[in-house]
């Protein structure tokens, strides 16, 4: 595959490469940033300005394997979000995050950003879980803005619907004094309530575990890391959702692929379309599903 994979290459700006577990990745810089994007689930796992810190986070407890998830960075769940919900014994957050996906082009922009383009068509046993003629294209630019554009697209016969989301995780140096704004006056399902509904009173702190779905958003939220002195900006479009999370220190251990302390270094904040906010789809449309990550400088 890494031979395929370096016609894709751009002197300068992307370049093919040989990742953790031996899986292909490609290193990306583009107008003042650089990331690191695994063909494997087209995930994203590292994004970091010129002369700053690393804005995403990454479990070191990851695995790196077909058929498995990586665990941070920016994972794509499709075609349903958390557990399936007619069979629970399908893997979490749907197919989408555990295989190679296609490349589809590389780039570089007029405005010195760079871009990748990443497919994936169902294929085998996924199809027998996948609605039938959907499909995904994504499209990855780095600049001092990282933007992900998420399509889905339903080349069927018939109206469908799906769920998704861009689960990115974010690095803090310590989530007990960062707060999250912009999402005030906006009604959420608390998802360790049995998903009862509440509304958001001011900024989100975190003081215990926290897994919120979060109701059309107010544009932007922001992640302000007190310790670090730095605020992220989280911009999304198309995504009726936000889902922020903080596993805290029990849910910490019982997962195999997260490290015990781990929860002490970072945060979720996510665009998605979930539960009665899914994606439907009428035969040949698209949805787009857009996140905007930057420094508030």
């Amino acid at each position: 595959m890494n031979d395929i994979l370096q016609t894709y290459t751009i002197p300068g700006h992307i370049q093919s490469d040989i990742g953790n577990g031996g899986l292909p990745c490609f290193h990306l810089e583009g107008q003042g940033a650089r990331a690191t994007v695994y063909v494997h689930g087209a995930h994203v796992t590292a994004f970091q300005p010129a002369d700053a810190e690393p804005v995403l986070w990454m479990s070191a407890k990851s695995h790196y394997a077909d058929g498995q998830p990586l665990r941070g960075g920016v994972p794509i769940c499709w075609p349903w979000f958390g557990p399936n919900p007619q069979d629970a014994t399908l893997p979490a957050h749907g197919v989408a995050r555990l295989r190679a996906w296609t490349v589809l082009s590389s780039s570089v922009l007029h405005d010195g950003r760079c871009q990748l383009r990443l497919g994936f068509t169902p294929e085998g046993d996924e199809c027998n879980v996948v609605p039938a003629g959907l499909r995904l294209e994504y499209t990855i630019t780095v600049g001092e803005t990282l933007t992900l554009e998420l399509d889905t697209l339903n080349e069927g016969d018939t109206p469908t619907a799906a769920e998704d989301a861009l689960h990115s995780y974010f690095d803090l140096k310590d989530p007990k004094t960062t707060l999250i704004t912009g999402l005030d006056g906006c009604t959420y399902l608390d998802q360790l309530e049995n998903g009862a509904h509440k509304v958001q009173s001011g900024a989100v702190d975190f003081v215990a575990e926290t897994d919120r779905i979060y109701s059309h958003p107010n544009g932007e939220t922001l992640i302000q890391d007190k310790a670090s002195g730095r605020t992220i900006s989280i911009r999304q479009r198309g995504a009726k959702n936000a889902v922020v999370w903080n596993p805290w220190i029990n849910k910490s251990k019982a997962m195999p692929d997260f490290g015990d302390d781990e929860w002490m270094g970072m945060c979720c904040v996510e665009a998605a379309n979930c539960k009665k906010d899914r994606i439907q789809l009428l035969p040949g449309n698209l949805h787009r599903t857009r996140l905007k990550i930057s420094l508030v400088k």
